[in-house]
């Protein structure tokens, strides 16, 4: 779905969609995708971007799964995916003893850092070779 539609379709609607598509989405999922969709369309419109495909909880051959995959053409006419994690933090700082952690204040366990998660994704099996940046 391109990011103008979204910003412009109502949420309800789109959660409803994925509810059913997506198999075991939590009510956290869920909640997350009501309040973060409506504001990553909205930046990537507000930059010119409205025209980007967002391709939500897309689901990699060893059954992970990310948030967003932005989709589009880049200026040379090459296609362009950029995997994106949402996380509702207000801040993250990077653990100086593990730059794979971050620490939220808001959570007791360290999670993972969101650019971790992404490079797994890069290296996963179906997308070897595809992601030449990570």
């Amino acid at each position: 779905m391109p990011a103008e539609i979204l910003h412009t379709s109502p949420i309800e609607r789109i959660v409803a969609h994925l509810v059913d598509q997506v198999r075991g989405a939590t009510k956290a999922e869920q909640t997350s995708w009501k309040n973060s969709l409506p504001r990553l369309a909205e930046d990537l419109v507000e930059a010119g971007l409205g025209q980007v495909e967002l391709l939500i909880e897309s689901q990699f051959l060893d059954r992970s799964r990310t948030d967003v995959v932005l989709a589009g053409v880049d200026h040379n006419g090459r296609d362009t995916y950029v995997a994106v994690e949402l996380k509702r933090w207000r801040s993250a700082q990077l653990c100086e003893d593990d730059p794979d952690h971050v620490r939220v204040p808001s959570l007791q366990k360290n999670p993972r850092h969101p650019l971790v998660q992404v490079r797994g994704y890069c290296h996963g099996p179906g997308v070897e070779g595809f992601c030449p940046a990570c």
